[in-house]
């Protein structure tokens, strides 16, 4: 990719989602605002269990199509073959993970005294969100391994305005989490036929699971599933520990100030369009050099939200009302953990994007010994504790990826 196209590219991706995330605060703003604060502490759970839900189901398979799909982007009966191959994984996988995101749900939901039929209403809504979510995710991986971003932006845009349009209705008829919830499973299923039509019409939708790919998606399951499986727990971590040990009210202060991590939905989204892609497609030689170049570029980015964040701290904390204004420490505590989280999963899906991992046992067996310590350490039964915490976690899990990819010996085989 010479500079030109991707300064292009970088344009299209960055003012589609600039578009995209900013429906999407609006949206989270009057959510927050419209909803009780009882109520939003059970709607934080639910994005929090939707969040596990969706990285369990994938578990490396996203990486391992994007991997798979890179040199073959303009072989459509061998995009169509990967897809359906990735697709019967996935399923999987969907079905294990959402039966955990209900309980787990379940679960947070009680410690905060729901009444049980919110949660049950709540539940019931949270699998169809889910698993359209999971589908999505997937249908648009070999769209954007054969560069359809422009498509693929606009088509963000309109599902967008289209869940912000249903959840005003829902808030007006009723400002509950399983009706706010169901309009944006309306969205998201709209969204979804939408990319499976454009999978149709390119001839991506038609293929049947090759076998001969097993390899690769077991590879690919085998080194990622266990990091999966603890980075996403993880990263539950603190809406487990507010909800256990706090109180509907920091569990909903959680939950706000959460909003402000739009800001670094828009990056995620150019390294998912952009970064890994072409990290994918770069030849061996000189791939260091190319990770490494991917990483501090995209650091820089991360860095300036930060800083932007940082100076607007005041009206940016105006915007969740009076119920939420004493946090304004928790707001930049949030926002350092939310550019580490960010900057650490680009690490982590820039070294997937050629099936590098790094060792999960031993990674995870440190991880676990980082976060007993940071736990050990903090308050974890106030909002800030529960911050720091997640802050010194935050900062391993970045080094922990960017270092393996860097310092390991040689670069394996290129499995494709």
């Amino acid at each position: 990719m010479n500079l030109q196209r991707a300064g292009r590219a970088l344009i299209t991706v960055l003012g589609g989602q600039l578009a995209v995330q900013a429906v999407g605060a609006l949206v989270g703003f009057l959510i927050v605002r419209a909803m009780p604060v009882p109520e939003y502490a059970i709607y934080t759970q639910a994005l929090s269990c939707l969040t596990l839900a969706t990285i369990l189901a994938d578990s490396g398979i996203g990486s391992a199509t994007l991997a798979l799909s890179g040199p073959r982007a303009q072989d459509a009966p061998a995009l169509a073959r990967i897809l359906a191959t990735a697709r019967v994984w996935r399923l999987r996988l969907a079905a294990g993970s959402l039966c955990l995101a209900v309980g787990v749900f379940l679960f947070l939901s009680a410690q905060v005294a729901t009444p049980l039929p919110v949660m049950l209403a709540t539940a019931a809504v949270f699998v169809p969100l889910a698993l359209g979510q999971i589908l999505a995710q997937l249908a648009e991986t070999p769209l954007r391994a054969r560069g359809a971003v422009g498509w693929l932006q606009g088509l963000h845009l309109r599902a967008a305005l289209l869940r912000g349009v249903l959840s005003l209705v829902a808030l007006l008829l009723l400002p509950a989490t399983w009706l706010v919830l169901s309009a944006t499973a309306l969205a998201q299923g709209w969204h979804l036929r939408r990319v499976l039509g454009r999978c149709r019409r390119e001839g991506l939708a038609d293929g049947v699971p090759d076998p001969a790919l097993a390899p690769q998606f077991r590879h690919a399951l085998a080194r990622a599933m266990p990091g999966a499986v603890y980075y996403c727990l993880s990263g539950q971590l603190g809406v487990l520990l507010v909800s256990t040990f706090g109180n509907a009210q920091a569990v909903a202060g959680l939950g706000a100030l959460g909003r402000f991590g739009i800001a670094y939905a828009v990056l995620i989204a150019v390294l998912g369009f952009l970064f890994t892609p072409w990290i994918a497609r770069r030849p061996d030689a000189g791939l260091r050099r190319a990770y490494l170049l991917a990483l501090v570029a995209f650091g820089a980015m991360v860095a300036a939200t930060l800083a932007t964040a940082l100076l607007l701290r005041t009206p940016l904390l105006a915007l969740l009302g009076p119920e939420y204004a004493g946090l304004g420490h928790e707001f930049s505590l949030l926002m350092l953990t939310g550019a580490l989280a960010t900057l650490g999963g680009a690490a982590h899906q820039l070294a997937a994007a050629r099936n590098v991992y790094a060792p999960p046992y031993s990674g995870i067996a440190s991880c676990v010994v980082v976060q007993v310590l940071a736990i050990l350490s903090q308050d974890v039964g106030t909002l800030a504790g529960v911050l720091w915490m997640t802050i010194i976690v935050n900062t391993w899990t970045l080094l922990l990826p960017a270092g393996h990819f860097l310092l390991r010996p040689r670069l394996p085989e290129r499995l494709r």
